[in-house]
């Protein structure tokens, strides 16, 4: 649609009226990035150098168009060139050249800027702020995504920090209950040791004196007596054998060894 224009004398392009410019513009809905970018960067400065370079040929006298090459929403009666006019191939003139050198040279200072030229600034503003508002809503959108990632990355190592802590809190409570159980454990022992250490004690004592009752209730005096010579024997008279202090020895023994017998089987282990 564009191409059309700019091949156009300016005294066409001043001759259409503004619905046959719009017309004549770059599409102006589009989603693509690609026309987007060439109506923001491109158009502005190609197609007004286009439309120059249309006149150039026109003023040098070489046929670009017809009547049957026009747009259609160009009137038909209105056409370029005539039979004076020369062909492109017949002309000393070369537009790419001409086209190179006026991009890089910029437009011409004192030119009028046409509409036209207004209408491709106005849609090249247009998609300059769209672009920058897309850029800053997709940044602002990687800001809050970055935002609630690096919000979501705190939470969970918060979350990770509290149970580490009431593991932490846990392994610690069950160590001194552990502790606190070896303690009373130890304190139960040794006051059961303690316990039995006192009874045994007691126990030995009582078998002490048990055994101290014994040897003093037996009466050894009786049993030498039986034993001993009377004094009306003669010297030479034979003496009698020490059979009744044996025998109380022996009694005595017995009864010794059952009290001692007696006690270590009530204060064994297996007693306990």
């Amino acid at each position: 649609d564009c191409v059309a224009l700019t091949t156009m004398p300016p005294s066409l392009s001043a001759a259409l009226s503004p619905e046959q410019v719009n017309a004549l513009l770059p599409l102006q809905v589009n989603d693509s990035q690609d026309v987007a970018y060439l109506e923001e960067f491109i158009h502005p400065t190609l197609l007004p150098m286009l439309h120059d370079l249309a006149a150039e040929l026109e003023r040098n006298g070489t046929v670009i168009a017809t009547s049957a090459t026009a747009h259609p929403s160009v009137q038909p009666n209105i056409h370029f060139g005539g039979p004076d006019k020369l062909s492109l191939a017949q002309s000393d003139f070369n537009p790419i050249r001409w086209l190179a050198q006026r991009l890089v040279r910029g437009k011409l200072a004192g030119t009028d800027t046409s509409e036209y030229e207004h209408k491709l600034d106005k849609i090249a503003a247009q998609r300059r702020e769209q672009r920058l508002q897309a850029e800053k809503t997709t940044q602002q959108e990687q800001q809050n995504t970055a935002l609630a990632a690096a919000q979501l990355q705190s939470e969970q190592e918060y979350q990770a920090d509290m149970q580490t802590n009431t593991a932490i809190r846990q392994m610690q409570h069950l160590r001194e209950a552990a502790l606190t159980s070896i303690e009373n454990t130890r304190a139960e022992r040794a006051t059961k040791l303690m316990s039995h250490s006192l009874a045994l004690s007691e126990s030995l004592t009582a078998l002490r004196n048990k055994c101290t009752t014994l040897i003093d209730s037996h009466d050894f005096q009786t049993a030498l007596a039986r034993d001993t010579r009377p004094a009306s024997d003669s010297p030479s008279a034979p003496i009698p054998p020490a059979t009744a202090v044996a025998e109380a020895l022996n009694a005595l023994e017995d009864s010794i060894q059952f009290e001692v017998a007696h006690w270590l089987c009530s204060n064994s282990v297996a007693s306990y």
